[in-house]
């Protein structure tokens, strides 16, 4: 499977552990969005408006495993842990990136996905 492939589907398995609404597929315009993120080493730019309830982006720096990007932005998202954006002081944005993942957003689920030099990008929207 291509990295993109990857974190559909990794994305996908963590929906379904918890009974929510599978993802639908990838959509061009998703990708490439995302693609744009990773190549800028940031989060994508999201255009506005979106269609559906919500949009959501998640990014990784360490970009050298999809598992281990899934791990980061499930299970290590808290206060202590690589996202930069949660401390102490300010935890508004602890946990954000399983949030993002875990949300309800309307059906279909549509998602973009992109890698670039070892960075993954991850942007799912209804």
């Amino acid at each position: 499977m291509s990295v993109p492939e990857q974190i559909e589907a990794i994305t996908d398995v963590e929906r379904a552990a918890r009974g929510l609404g599978s993802v639908t597929g990838r959509a061009a315009t998703l990708d490439a969005i995302a693609q744009d993120g990773a190549t800028n080493d940031a989060d994508p730019v999201l255009p506005s408006p979106m269609r559906g309830n919500q949009e959501a982006s998640n990014w990784a720096g360490a970009g050298n495993s999809v598992l281990l990007d899934d791990f980061y932005w499930m299970y290590d998202d808290g206060v202590g842990s690589p996202n930069a954006d949660c401390s102490v002081a300010d935890p508004t944005w602890c946990w954000g990136h399983r949030d993002n993942i875990l949300s309800s957003y309307d059906s279909p689920l549509m998602m973009g996905a992109a890698v670039a030099y070892g960075l993954a990008a991850i942007r799912p929207a209804s």
